[in-house]
């Protein structure tokens, strides 16, 4: 490959203001569009970093679609003139600047075309810049972006504005599973056959806020897996009606911080099915499974 990729230190420093202010209000990723321009040499410019409506979270930022084809539109007209490319670019806050599998398919959606490009930063400096060749086959190839000089300056209050007004977190959706762990009994639970919402449940907001913090301080080296690990037990002995899935390995947990989402690591500890086996008429058994459960737990579930 004989192109280089160019852009201005301006340009550069807007694109890691967004990123370092999505880490420090939200702890998340966050992702946005550029526009590499050819040159009269052959060369690539980037300009115009944006971000769009988007939602985010600490291992992923998905864009809104209606924002993006309106992006497109008016980036097109913008640029018609010049031979150009859209570059889809995101941030890995405190983790390595590498392409997950979610980045990878995202980069797909950009195979109708001949070519594309696609850039990771993330908060301690390293960046990569992706070529994606697509006919007459997929080819790839991994690069970096030249940056020109310029003079450092704080971040400006626009760039928190654009993110508080285009950002926002996931909304958790309910899910219902049947927990392999631990027969629990809600007390408090209205209605035997309708699980409580994670979205409603105060019990559930927080396993999930723990998770994603805990997830975001494992991705960038806070804590070792085994802390990871006493963390969720622990928050799991003081929870009555969810639980903190467990990860059985390094590797494992190293993969699901970027590929699960927060909500996805929390289990109701019962099915809809066990409440109506477990009744009223059964509540000392319930009250003896429980009581064994925490016993079993207390020494790292070994009984």
């Amino acid at each position: 490959m004989n192109q280089s990729f160019y852009t201005s230190e301006a340009n550069w420093q807007k694109l890691h203001d967004y990123a370092q202010v999505a880490h420090n209000i939200h702890k998340s990723e966050i992702g946005g569009m550029l526009v590499a321009v050819e040159d009269k040499d052959g060369d690539w410019i980037l300009e115009d970093p944006v971000i769009l409506k988007q939602v985010i979270s600490a291992g992923n930022c998905v864009l809104d679609k209606e924002a993006l084809a309106v992006y497109y539109t008016k980036a097109g007209v913008k640029h018609r003139k010049s031979n150009f490319r859209f570059v889809w670019w995101h941030s890995h806050h405190m983790m390595d600047a590498f392409w997950s599998g979610t980045d990878l398919t995202a980069i797909k959606e950009y195979s109708d075309g001949d070519f594309s490009f696609a850039l990771v930063i993330n908060l301690k400096g390293k960046h990569i810049f992706r070529v994606s060749s697509w006919k007459p086959f997929a080819m790839h190839i991994d690069t970096k972006v030249e940056i020109l000089d310029g003079i450092e300056r704080k971040i400006p209050n626009k760039i928190a504005k654009d993110i508080e007004k285009l950002c926002t977190k996931p909304m958790y959706k309910p899910v219902q599973y049947h927990n392999r762990h631990a027969p629990i009994v809600n007390r408090q639970q209205t209605s035997l056959l309708n699980p409580v919402d994670i979205d409603s449940d105060q019990e559930a907001i927080r396993a999930v806020s723990l998770v994603t913090s805990i997830n975001y301080r494992f991705a960038a080296g806070e804590l070792s897996f085994v802390e990871w690990n006493k963390i969720v037990n622990d928050a799991n002995l003081r929870m009555n009606d969810w639980y903190i899935d467990d990860v059985l390995s390094e590797a494992q947990l190293k993969k699901d911080v970027v590929h699960r989402k927060s909500e996805d690591f929390i289990e109701p500890l019962y099915s809809a099915e066990d409440m109506a086996v477990w009744g009223s008429t059964e509540s000392k058994r319930v009250d003896e499974q429980k009581e064994e459960w925490y016993f079993n737990q207390s020494y790292g579930g070994i009984y």
